[in-house]
């Protein structure tokens, strides 16, 4: 069990295939593990309970304020106010356990007046994510959630979203990811809401830099360069930078004539008393070219377009 563990999580506590839902689904497993060896009072050699604290701090930054999961690659915004009940039921959150918790349901009695989490030396989720290795950035606090993922692909479950930004104010969405959605293999809507186009990231020359192939396959992926994060009071900044991938083929062949690569650079700024979000985006590329940044606005929202600022 402590060997999955460590291959299965970045040491962030991200889970390897970058998906809220199958982040979730791992945790839960082990902690049923856990419930049935607490019940039948088995010794586990190792402890296993404390190796799962991380990796729920971590997931708190995937779930909104309104306890619906962020929908990176292939999650839905689902609620799961039910699974975070089961980890405080099992003394496994920082947040102390409420009255009439339903995640009782799940856990059993054993765990009605459970009380063995050090609340004090576990940090409230009021800052950035500590980001080591994953490529997972974030904000957040009582009002604000802004990520940022320029990581790993994390297999078939990963989506084309390198510099992919989400954004909630004020516990209002503002820009989100259009997610999973359905699992049909033959499925256009499975297909197309993978492709770099479908996220709230930059393209160059009208091209594609990440292919995706099909339902859980790829042509051609982007790679992470770096990641930063830093905060100062109320000033927040998250900055990735990805190389990207112009290929150029022979027409009606599929020999490549050639291939350029370039670095995007894409800086998130963010004032969190002001409730202000500004994203600045930088291309290495010589030579003329055009971009664009994609933006999928949630539908409560309207947008503004300014030029010439």
């Amino acid at each position: 069990m402590s060997d999955q563990i460590e291959i299965q999580f970045y040491k962030d506590g991200i889970q390897w295939e970058q998906s809220p839902l199958y982040h979730h689904e791992v945790v839960l497993s082990i902690a049923y593990v856990i419930m049935h060896a607490e019940y039948t009072k088995q010794e586990m050699k190792v402890n296993i309970r404390e190796k799962l604290k991380p990796l729920i701090y971590a997931s708190q930054y995937y779930v909104k304020h309104n306890n619906k999961l962020l929908s990176l690659h292939d999650s839905d915004g689902v609620d799961f106010s039910y699974v975070y009940s089961i980890y405080r039921c099992l003394g496994l959150t920082s947040e102390k356990v409420y009255n009439n918790e339903k995640g009782i349901l799940f856990v059993g009695k054993k765990y009605d007046k459970m009380s063995n989490f050090n609340y004090e030396e576990n940090e409230n989720i009021n800052g950035c994510f500590k980001q080591k290795d994953s490529g997972f950035l974030a904000y957040k606090d009582k009002k604000h959630l802004i990520t940022m993922f320029n990581g790993r692909h994390g297999s078939g479950h990963g989506h084309a979203s390198l510099g992919s930004v989400t954004i909630s104010l004020n516990k209002e969405d503002l820009i989100g990811d259009p997610g999973r959605f359905t699992y049909q293999q033959d499925s256009v809507i499975r297909s197309s809401l993978k492709r770099q186009w479908m996220h709230n990231t930059v393209d160059v020359d009208n091209k594609e830099g990440f292919i995706i192939n099909g339902a859980w396959s790829y042509d051609e992926i982007q790679d992470p360069i770096s990641n930063n994060y830093v905060q100062d009071g109320n000033y927040i900044v998250l900055e990735s930078s990805w190389v990207g991938k112009s290929i150029n083929k022979l027409k009606n062949k599929k020999d490549i004539q050639g291939e350029e690569l370039y670095i995007i650079k894409r800086t998130v700024f963010i004032q969190s008393e002001m409730n202000i979000v500004i994203i600045f985006t930088n291309i290495e590329y010589p030579g003329k070219h055009k971009w664009r940044s994609i933006y999928n606005i949630e539908q409560q929202q309207n947008a503004l377009m300014v030029k010439n600022i």
